[in-house]
């Protein structure tokens, strides 16, 4: 298993969402994904 840096420019570190898919985890994946994309528009909800 590769050691990839996966933050973006904007300091968001997409590794647990890498690993849920990684894992099948689809469920908790989506919502990772939901949470992730929060952060990328600087918004909680």
């Amino acid at each position: 298993m590769s050691n990839n840096n996966l933050k973006s420019d904007l300091g968001i570190d997409y590794s647990k969402l890498q690993m849920l898919l990684k894992e099948g985890r689809w469920e908790e994946a989506d919502y990772e994904t939901y949470i992730v994309m929060l952060k990328v528009v600087n918004r909680r909800e």
